[in-house]
């Protein structure tokens, strides 16, 4: 399989994830040339450039630059299969770009492939703590300037809302309210099954602290971690009426990030090659082009006036 990355910043991450799965890139791009060559010698890719007519032909393109570029780049290469990160785009899909004739599109979400985030939906889905009615998700963020709500929201509070509409399926709007300095951000969404409050403010420390808690008409789910900066990737174990269900998940031996990205490449790449069904894949957070847009449908309304 001939691959190739688009960008020379999280395309890093992509470099590293496809070489682990035994398919390493072949090519790598970005808008500057010096910034494309620093990043593939790092990463062991041994051709690069500016130039995207240089990207065409191959079997698969990833795609690692601004989202906002993310759709171009998608109707760009039409005959590659393509792996974009998240978000798809930032707005809201048109029907029309949810669906793509020939080379299949995969959207990466790393959360659904770490072990914290599986550790809980199997609680949820066997009926560990009954009925799920409520989540509530708090993030606080910091990453030593004060950060644009609408950048931080698409950035950082994407994975947990893309993977709660994994869990939950599709999740409408309810309301929102923003706060720029400090920056604050409260969300509310929702459907006939659950109600989910996803909350991101200014972090006191270095990096990405997240908490959930899951409200069952049972019991409660509760679980802790993050990226803590220079400390890496942690969370907590989860926590089932305070009950630990599991151990820790921490980045001993590897980042646990990373291992996360791996095991989402892995497995799409496993349904390029045949080797796994589409909809396999998709159970387990393979997300497609339709798939994805479900989280721009979510919070396409909070970002009009961000």
């Amino acid at each position: 399989m001939r691959i190739g990355v688009l960008g020379s910043g999280f395309g890093q991450a992509h470099c590293d994830a496809l070489r682990a799965n035994g398919h390493p890139a072949e090519i790598l791009w970005s808008r500057n040339l010096a910034r494309a060559e620093k990043a593939a010698r790092a990463h062991g890719v041994p051709r690069w450039t500016d130039r995207l007519e240089d990207m065409d032909g191959l079997d698969l393109v990833t795609i690692a630059t601004p989202h906002h570029t993310h759709l171009d780049l998608i109707r760009r290469f039409p005959l590659s299969a393509i792996i974009c990160e998240k978000p798809l785009h930032g707005r809201r899909i048109s029907p029309e770009q949810r669906v793509r004739p020939g080379a299949p599109v995969f959207v990466h979400y790393s959360f659904p492939f770490l072990e914290t985030a599986r550790r809980i939906e199997a609680a949820v889905r066997d009926g560990r703590v009954g009925r799920v009615y409520r989540v509530v998700v708090n993030v606080r963020a910091w990453f030593g300037t004060p950060g644009d709500p609408l950048e931080q929201y698409l950035g950082v509070a994407s994975h947990e809302l893309a993977w709660l509409i994994h869990l939950f399926g599709a999740l409408e709007y309810r309301h929102h309210a923003w706060r720029r300095d400090p920056l604050s951000a409260h969300a509310s969404f929702g459907n006939d099954t659950v109600e989910v409050d996803l909350n991101l403010v200014q972090g006191s420390r270095y990096g990405i602290i997240m908490d959930f808690t899951f409200f069952g008409s049972a019991g409660e789910l509760r679980c802790e971690g993050g990226w803590y900066g220079e400390q890496g990737w942690s969370f907590q174990p989860v926590l089932g009426d305070g009950v630990a269900l599991g151990p820790a998940e921490q980045s001993t031996g590897g980042c646990i990030w990373l291992r996360s990205n791996t095991r989402f490449f892995s497995q799409a790449i496993a349904v390029l090659e045949g080797r796994l069904a589409a909809a396999t894949a998709r159970a387990e957070g393979v997300w497609t082009l339709a798939d994805a847009a479900r989280v721009e449908d979510a919070y396409g309304p909070m970002l009009q006036d961000a």
